[in-house]
């Protein structure tokens, strides 16, 4: 319902897969879709769909993933 309090629960969004059942050249979370990665939209979902529907946001959203990946991400995981 559009009236939970979420101020008090975190999510670990875990990004550390290596895409080898996908026989992508690379991890499914950095795949495009619809003009932007798996990754993103879950990141979305999280910091900006959930806090409009519900008024409030999650109070953290830990984001794990292989370290070689930090600096495309590092600007979203420091705001």
């Amino acid at each position: 319902p559009a009236d939970t309090d979420m101020s008090d629960v975190g999510f670990v969004l875990l990004a550390g897969g290596t895409g080898s059942r996908m026989k992508a050249n690379m991890p499914k979370q950095f795949l495009t879709l619809r003009g932007q990665t798996v990754l993103q939209h879950s990141i979305d979902l999280f910091l900006e769909t959930l806090p409009q529907v519900l008024k409030v946001g999650p109070a953290q959203v830990v984001l794990v993933m292989d370290p070689k990946y930090h600096p495309e991400y590092q600007s979203i995981v420091d705001q």
